[in-house]
C-alpha cells in the first residue's frame, strides 16, 4: 500500500535543509525454525487493518511463539529537500522500499 504523505511533511521543513530519509525493506525469512509458507505464518508477527484478530488474541499467539529470522534490505538514503512536496516523497520512498533488488 502506498505510504502516507501527511507523514512526510516534517522531513520538508526549512529548518531541515540536510535532512535524509533511510528506507528499509524488513523481510520475515522464517518463523519457529521453518520458512515463511502462508500468511498466517506473517501475520503471527503482524498485526494490520485486514486482520479480524482481535489484538489481545493476536498478542498471546505472539507470546506463545519461538521467535522469527529476519533480513534488512537498507536502500539508499533519500534527501527529503530534492523532492517538491510531501506527496512526490512518499512516492519515493515507496518506490525504493517496492522495487526488487
Amino acid at each position: 500500500m502506498p505510504f502516507k504523505s501527511s507523514l512526510f511533511s516534517i522531513a520538508l521543513k526549512e529548518n531541515l535543509p540536510d535532512l535524509f530519509i533511510q528506507p528499509i525493506t524488513i523481510k520475515m525469512e522464517s518463523v519457529n525454525g521453518r520458512k515463511i509458507k502462508t500468511q498466517d505464518d506473517r501475520d503471527l508477527y503482524s498485526w494490520h487493518i485486514n486482520m479480524d484478530t482481535p489484538l489481545g488474541e493476536h498478542l498471546w499467539r505472539f507470546a506463545q511463539n519461538n521467535g522469527a529470522e529476519i533480513s534488512l534490505n537498507f536502500h539508499a538514503p533519500i534527501k527529503a529537500h530534492d523532492y517538491e512536496d510531501r506527496k512526490t516523497l512518499a512516492k519515493a520512498c515507496h518506490k525504493a522500499v517496492s522495487t526488487i533488488t
